[in-house]
């Protein structure tokens, strides 16, 4: 990719502004870490939106909301109860790219590898879009219409707003990958809510080795209304799993991906349900 441009926002107004007037030409801009991986991208002038705020993590309720461009160490950085998604934040490669990658690029850019949209997608999470008016869609909607694709220019995301989690819900996130620097090759979330030994409320997404991240919403009602048992996983998980076209990525054959992908879901699913019965091990 080539920047014909580059122009640095300083408001939310102005970078909007911008955005609309270069059309489909003009990209926001915070960590810039896509880059990379765009390399079909015709030039382009990228709108820095660094400087525009939007950053810090708000907890009021039941909910967090985050700004977007909060960079992923602030995530891992966060503490507060029921704040799980600085657990896949720090998972995500490498040091230097998680002081720089910001939450909304992570979501905004989708790649097999994207790893914090599948916590959005388990935790009920919203995205809020700003343009001549703000809208809020859920992750299921937003990450289905294929986010780069979908947002209309001037169009910037505000804010991401996820659950907390916080007993009788667990959640669990499971990925495999070559080494601690290398990106997922199969990866899963999950959340569990558990009453009278019951399974009420079941989520589960699963990336890396698809194309984009992916809810697989026929598990979730398999196990919604099973006993709150491990045993109770293998079945659905295996059904579930046998309906997906894996993909195997860095040297993984697809065949690779599809046996152990059933093995990543139920381990993320282990550990949902260990912590929504109120173990944290």
């Amino acid at each position: 990719m080539k920047f014909a441009d580059f122009v640095i926002a300083e408001t939310l107004e102005s970078a909007r502004a911008e955005l609309k007037r270069l059309g489909p030409s003009g990209m926001p801009v915070a960590g810039g870490t896509c880059f990379q991986y765009l390399s079909d991208r015709p030039d382009i002038t990228a709108v820095d939106i660094s400087r525009i705020g939007l950053r810090g993590i708000r907890h009021e309720g039941n909910d967090f909301h985050i700004g977007a461009n909060t960079t992923l160490t602030d995530m891992v950085r966060y503490q507060a109860e029921g704040w799980v998604l600085g657990e896949i934040a720090t998972l995500i490669p490498t040091h230097q790219i998680r002081n720089i990658s910001t939450a909304a690029g992570n979501i905004a850019r989708l790649f097999p590898w994207s790893e914090l949209p599948l916590g959005l997608l388990v935790l009920d999470g919203t995205v809020t879009v700003q343009n001549d008016h703000t809208r809020s869609l859920s992750a299921r909607e937003f990450f289905a219409a294929r986010a780069a694709k979908s947002l209309e220019p001037g169009d910037l995301i505000t804010r991401i707003t996820v659950n907390a989690v916080t007993p009788p819900t667990g959640f669990g996130y499971r990925k495999e990958n070559v080494t601690n620097s290398a990106f997922a090759l199969v990866s899963a979330a999950a959340a569990l809510t558990i009453r009278d030994g019951t399974i009420t409320r079941a989520r589960v997404a699963v990336g890396s080795a698809l194309p984009v991240p992916t809810p697989l919403p026929a598990l979730e009602q398999a196990l919604e209304g099973a006993p709150a048992d491990a045993a109770s996983f293998s079945k659905p998980v295996a059904e579930a799993a046998a309906e997906v076209r894996w993909k195997g990525r860095e040297g993984m054959s697809d065949e690779y991906a599809a046996r152990i992908a059933p093995i990543i879901i139920s381990d993320a699913l282990e550990e949902a349900l260990r912590r929504a019965q109120g173990d944290e091990a």
